[in-house]
C-alpha cells in the first residue's frame, strides 16, 4: 500500500503534468488540436474512443486519458 505521502507527490507530479500540457496547447493559434494516445510504433491503429473536450477538462484532477484515445481539445475555454 502507498503511503499518504507518496500519493500526495503522485498527484502533485499529475497536476504538474497537466497544467504543462495545457499551457503548451494553450500556446497553439487555433481553436483546437487533436490528441491521440498511442505507444511508440503503434501509430497505425484505429482509436477504442473518440471524445470531444475542453481545454480545461485536462486540469481536473480526476482527468486521464484513454490509452489509444482520440481526442479533439477545443482552446476556447482557456483562451486568455
Amino acid at each position: 500500500m502507498s503511503s499518504p505521502r507518496v500519493d500526495e507527490e503522485q498527484q502533485q507530479s499529475e497536476q504538474r503534468n497537466r497544467e504543462g500540457l495545457v499551457e503548451l496547447v494553450r500556446a497553439i493559434d487555433e481553436e483546437s488540436v487533436e490528441l491521440y494516445g498511442v505507444w511508440a510504433g503503434d501509430y497505425e491503429t484505429t482509436p477504442v474512443a473518440r471524445e470531444a473536450i475542453l481545454l480545461s477538462k485536462i486540469l481536473e484532477a480526476d482527468f486521464f486519458f484513454k490509452e489509444r484515445g482520440f481526442y479533439e481539445v477545443r482552446l476556447a475555454d482557456l483562451q486568455v
